[in-house]
């Protein structure tokens, strides 16, 4: 039996987002994290080697993981999961 390829369809969500993501900034050698809880921002400033191992603030809402494309570590993508 040949499957057949639907050019549309339709997506159910169920739930609420109930705070804002981190806002994230990159400076030269530094990382900015700018999280909501509980109604108050909370800044952290990291610099590269610093940013995986975030504060328990941070930690408590996301996991932060730093993933190099090359071996100068010039180039990277910052990963935020929240939890």
């Amino acid at each position: 039996m040949a499957q057949q390829i639907t050019p549309g369809g339709v997506i159910h969500f169920r739930g609420a987002i109930v705070e804002a993501p981190c806002d994230v900034s990159a400076r030269q050698q530094q990382i900015e994290l700018s999280c909501m809880r509980n109604g108050s921002t909370h800044n952290s400033l990291y610099n590269h080697q610093q940013v995986t191992t975030a504060p328990q603030d941070v930690q408590q809402i996301a996991i932060v993981k730093m993933h190099y494309l090359n071996e100068q570590k010039n180039m990277a993508i910052l990963n935020i999961e929240y939890k």
